[in-house]
């Protein structure tokens, strides 16, 4: 359920554009250089254009049913710490010029803790082949957001799995 809501959530705000001036919405809450700190988070719920959301939210719907019968609570923080994580890390090593925005690093977080707790490296393998068809597809991808993200919910996983 919680995960239905982050996806609509992700759609309201895409169509929200033709309400709202594209370019508002990308300026407040979109990552770019000396962005408000709470753009590491927003940034979450912007995209580009239709196909990146498209890909972003199956993606997002794959893991969801991947990871159902999990923690709800440990999957919201893989996700949302885990965007926040990718975000950061992006911006820490990104040089100026850049604007971050998309839900991959979240989603990239959630197939790197399948990965380990479900012991599927498909999971690793289907994050690589989707980065590399954005990168195919799509101008200006964050990639690195992707492997920071994939990096957290491993990580995570391996917590959880000494707690």
């Amino acid at each position: 359920m919680a995960f239905n809501v982050i996806i609509a959530i992700n759609v309201i705000l895409y169509f929200a554009r033709f309400f709202i001036s594209q370019r508002f919405l990308i300026s407040e809450f979109a990552l770019y250089p000396n962005s408000e700190f709470y753009t590491f988070f927003t940034c979450m719920f912007m995209h580009s254009d239709f196909n990146h959301l498209l890909m972003n939210m199956v993606m997002l719907f794959m893991a969801k049913e991947i990871l159902k019968y999990f923690n709800i609570k440990h999957l919201l923080i893989v996700y949302f710490v885990g965007g926040v994580f990718s975000s950061l890390l992006y911006y820490l090593l990104m040089n100026d010029g850049f604007i971050l925005l998309g839900a991959s690093g979240a989603i990239s977080a959630l197939f790197g803790f399948a990965s380990i707790v479900l012991r599927q490296n498909g999971f690793l393998i289907a994050i690589a082949v989707s980065t590399v068809i954005s990168i195919i597809f799509f101008k200006d991808i964050a990639w690195q957001a992707h492997i920071f993200g994939v990096v957290f919910g491993i990580i995570y996983a391996y917590v959880l799995k000494k707690l």
